[in-house]
């Protein structure tokens, strides 16, 4: 049997083992993982198969679900862009404003 690394209590075998974590304003949470827990503090030791269900799943949860790619276009001498219908109705949820800002290189959309 294992000792926890922060508090040294003998960690619990467990099938019912929970990850949550977080990725640019969404989080992820996988349930029913296995491995051992500490009964004192909780901190959670997953076994290598749940950790390499954890990697798969966190890999297509980084990855934006919907990628388009559209040409700069010129009206009134501003640049436009067209924004695809599932987009539009992901970003705005039901609103119609949004703000728009940069940071970094990344265009940032969200609803008002």
């Amino acid at each position: 049997m294992y000792t926890c690394e922060i508090c040294g209590t003998s960690v619990e075998t467990s099938k019912d083992l929970t990850f949550t974590a977080s990725i640019e304003g969404r989080t992820l949470t996988i349930a029913n993982l296995s491995g051992e827990v500490c009964p004192k503090c909780g901190e959670a030791y997953f076994d290598p198969e749940s950790d390499e269900k954890i990697d798969e799943i966190w890999q297509r949860f980084k990855q934006p679900s919907i990628i388009f790619e559209r040409k700069l276009t010129q009206s009134g001498g501003r640049r436009v862009v067209g924004i695809p219908l599932e987009i539009e109705n992901a970003i705005l949820k039901g609103k119609k404003k949004v703000k728009i800002w940069l940071e970094g290189e990344n265009i940032i959309v969200r609803p008002i």
